[in-house]
């Protein structure tokens, strides 16, 4: 005889829609077929029942999508985009969940309108969050936990994140991956920040694949250590620089396409600053393709820097560790290929000789 089946759990006040949960019976359905060693001819079921064990709960309002996140049982909340846009004001993620959009057949895209912050292991996939106010907070935030044995790992995956004048588009303040996003500034002074103080989890921060547009400064790292990665992505029409590397970046900055920049292309500056710039593209800046000065260095590597307004590279009383090889530096409209002024400590690196230097307007190298 099957056991009896334990009672139902009492109901919400506002019952969710789930995509799947699992029915009691069903679990000891499927207990007794791997007892009887049936799990071969009835692997429907119990793939059926794995899936439904995952409980995704579709929501279609603010209110149902709160009371999703205080349920700690809850892993994954989707969003459907018939109670879009979500007027959320600021929510405040402090728990493992996954933030994804329902969307089918082609329908609108979910709209989240406020701020997001992140302050654990969480995910957004496939949102756009839109915070159009001027005021100094970022749309998008991911933050300290508050608790120090617990790092911050967040993940945004093929969102849209639209900021505001005043702050950040997207603040990194602690670990974090962003892939295949687009970042739009809307006048943002910056559209990724990503800022690492004594508290921030160094292991590493990951940018890549994303499009970055329309801000005062494309991407910005303060202090970003050695394992933070900003790669292929696509950074264009920013009225200042594309990339600002300051106060000690040791960042890797990879296949990037900057495009258009109002400023320098990438801009590293501060004494501690050496991040490693390897197979960028830099072409058709209103400034200096790359600007390395006040005591910053770098190893600059198989960049193709041309059609930049101003000079290709401006190096302006940097480091002695500074090093450029097998770039490409030419097409300059009215300054030089290489710029060289205020001092280079110790002269630029022994690869410089390996450069396709060109200036365009002017001469190859001054």
């Amino acid at each position: 005889m099957p056991p009896t089946t334990p009672a139902a759990p009492a109901a919400r006040n506002k019952p969710l829609k789930a995509k799947s949960r699992m029915d009691t019976r069903r679990v000891w359905q499927l207990l007794e077929l791997v007892i009887r060693g049936h799990q071969t001819e009835n692997s429907a079921l119990m793939e059926t029942s794995l899936d439904e064990a995952t409980a995704v709960v579709v929501v279609a309002s603010v209110s149902e999508l709160t009371a999703a996140l205080t349920d700690e049982a809850i892993p994954h909340i989707s969003l459907s985009s018939t109670g879009s846009p979500y007027h959320i004001g600021t929510l405040h993620l402090r728990r493992q969940v996954c933030l994804s959009a329902d969307v089918t057949g082609g329908v609108p895209p979910v709209v989240l309108k406020g701020r997001v912050i992140l302050a654990a292991h969480a995910t957004l996939q496939g949102l756009q969050v839109r915070y159009e106010r001027a005021g100094p907070q970022p749309t998008v935030h991911v933050t300290r936990t508050g608790n120090a044995r617990l790092a911050t790992r967040a993940l945004l995956e093929r969102c849209t994140v639209v900021g505001g004048a005043g702050a950040p588009a997207l603040r990194l303040d602690d670990m974090a991956r962003v892939s295949s996003c687009v970042i739009d500034g809307a006048g943002a002074p910056v559209g990724v920040l990503i800022a690492v103080g004594a508290s921030s989890n160094v292991e590493g921060f990951t940018v890549e694949g994303c499009t970055v547009r329309g801000c005062v400064t494309g991407i910005e790292l303060r202090g970003a250590p050695a394992m933070c990665q900003i790669l292929s992505n696509e950074i264009f029409d920013c009225r200042g620089s594309g990339v600002l590397c300051s106060a000690g970046t040791l960042a890797t900055l990879r296949g990037n396409n900057i495009l258009r920049s109002g400023g320098a292309g990438i801009e590293v500056v501060g004494g501690d600053s050496r991040p490693r710039v390897v197979a960028n593209t830099v072409h058709d800046g209103r400034g200096v393709g790359v600007l390395v000065h006040g005591g910053a260095a770098g190893d600059f590597e198989e960049n193709d820097i041309r059609r930049n307004q101003s000079s290709g590279v401006e190096l302006n009383g940097t480091a002695a560790a500074l090093l450029l090889r097998s770039n490409q530096i030419c097409d300059s409209r009215s300054g030089v290929g290489v710029l060289v002024h205020g001092g280079v400590g110790g002269g630029v690196g022994a690869g410089a000789s390996s450069c396709v230097v060109g200036g365009g307007g002017g001469a190859g190298a001054s």
